[in-house]
């Protein structure tokens, strides 16, 4: 029997209604969700895409670095359209990020405050996400070993932010480093900002895989950052610096993984920018990523309505 591609497990599943834990095939499914900023606008309008066309079900595991984990979470709790809004009314404050702070002893990025718009103004279901039929593993740098480790097994709402604070610590601009499990982590996108390569190597068959564009280096002055953040460890920074010398002389081998049935989906023309503060560009890049995977998907794009709290929805 030939293996299907991705997107046509995708459709298999949806027309059978299969649902976690009681499927009749044999594979492995993996979301997995990139890293980069305020670029996860658009990753939240792919979920909002996925949600509306009710394949939450199909899936059996979420992957995200950095904010895609956040991304990957508010998907798996049933609330991506509120999870996206995260980004064009929240974090797009200088509350977040403020390249001011450098000028002072406080991170350029506040990771606090990230985290209490997820507990209070922006509210995730994080009780639903403990024991979840799919599980959401946010990939972090471990300090000590250098190494790309996707984190789960939380038993608690505080461990599963904890873990959220980890993906996301990006070394100086937020911080020093974060403990999980009585080891010390830093932000996934130092070694793995798209998962494909952990997702395979813990026994995912097929991957739908959500970009933001061609993969790039960081800007230079964001890496040297990074760089001095890593000092007290020479494995993270070995691990950073060929990570970027490989995304300058191949930037297709961060997405080409010709031996699995791997699905890369990325937007046209979504330029958003890892720092962007600019509401109508976080709005165009939305809407970018709900088109890609309606594209990807054969459906028409859903209309949209905008609710009591300013939050874009598409309509039912």
């Amino acid at each position: 029997m030939s293996i299907p591609t991705t997107r046509a497990l995708i459709e298999q599943r949806q027309q059978q209604n299969s649902q976690p834990g009681k499927r009749t095939d044999p594979y492995k499914l993996a979301l997995v969700i990139e890293g980069g900023g305020m670029r996860g606008v658009i990753g939240g309008g792919m979920v909002m895409a996925l949600q509306h066309f009710g394949l939450r079900h199909v899936f059996d595991v979420v992957y995200g670095t950095s904010v895609g984990a956040y991304v990957g979470a508010y998907f798996l709790a049933h609330q991506s359209a509120l999870g996206t809004s995260l980004f064009y009314q929240e974090l797009c404050r200088h509350a977040f990020i403020s390249p001011y702070r450098l000028l002072s002893t406080r991170p350029v990025m506040n990771l606090d405050y990230v985290i209490g718009c997820v507990v209070n103004r922006k509210p995730l279901n994080l009780a639903s996400l403990i024991g979840s039929d799919i599980p959401l593993k946010p990939v972090a740098s471990c300090h000590d070993t250098g190494q790309a480790i996707a984190l789960e097994g939380f038993r608690s709402p505080e461990e599963l932010l904890s873990a959220l604070y980890a993906t996301a610590l990006v070394p100086y601009v937020a911080g020093s480093h974060h403990v999980f499990d009585g080891k010390r982590y830093v932000d996934g996108c130092v070694t793995e900002p798209l998962p494909i390569a952990t997702a395979l190597r813990e026994g995912a068959t097929h991957v739908l895989a959500l970009s933001y564009s061609e993969a790039l280096p960081g800007s230079r002055l964001v890496d040297f950052l990074i760089l001095r953040g890593l000092r007290t460890s020479p494995h993270l920074t070995r691990a950073h610096i060929e990570l970027q010398e490989k995304l300058r002389s191949n930037p297709s081998s961060y997405t080409h993984f010709p031996e699995a049935e791997v699905d890369v989906l990325k937007p046209i023309n979504a330029t958003v920018s890892s720092s962007e503060k600019n509401i109508p560009k976080l709005l165009r890049g939305l809407h970018a990523g709900a088109e890609a995977m309606a594209s990807y998907l054969g459906q028409p794009l859903p209309p949209t309505q905008t609710n009591a709290q300013g939050i874009i929805e598409f309509i039912p």
